[in-house]
């Protein structure tokens, strides 16, 4: 389990979802699954409790972060796919053979981020702590351009 250095400054009382909201900020994390339309509605509900309730907006905005660096991977395995095609014109085999392994390790990449945004959402319906790795602390401390 990692630990993390916590600034004094920083209130982690928004890592703990209210019992009423607790349904906003799981759906937020469930949805989150399904890339590009979980965006659309991780938006909604940000807009929905943007003035009123800090901690369903702390976990919407982890999970807006996850799913944007996830998006990135798809389209750099996207940039992968096309050249490996380009690949697949000169010399066939090696072409077809390095863009299924390309296709693994997205779909082994997809697996792995849908079971911790389901992870997210089981942890935040039950009311305990949740922050998505490296991610989460740095949503919390609002610096997310931090090196």
């Amino acid at each position: 389990m990692a630990t993390f250095v916590v600034m004094a400054s920083v209130d982690e009382s928004v890592i703990i979802v209210r019992e009423e909201e607790r349904g906003f900020a799981a759906a937020g994390h469930l949805v989150n699954a399904v890339p590009f339309w979980g965006f659309i509605f991780l938006m909604g509900i940000w807009l929905y409790f943007k003035e009123r309730s800090r901690e369903v907006i702390f976990h919407i905005q982890q999970a807006i972060v996850f799913q944007m660096i996830f998006l990135c991977l798809g389209v750099f395995a996207l940039v992968l796919e096309i050249l490996f095609r380009v690949v697949t014109v000169v010399h066939e085999g090696v072409g077809a053979l390095l863009s299924q392994a390309n296709m693994f390790f997205f779909a082994a990449a997809y697996t792995v981020y849908a079971a911790l945004c389901v992870w997210a959402a089981v942890m935040t319906w039950m009311g305990k702590p949740f922050l998505y790795p490296y991610i989460g602390r740095r949503v919390l401390e609002g610096n997310l351009t931090k090196r």
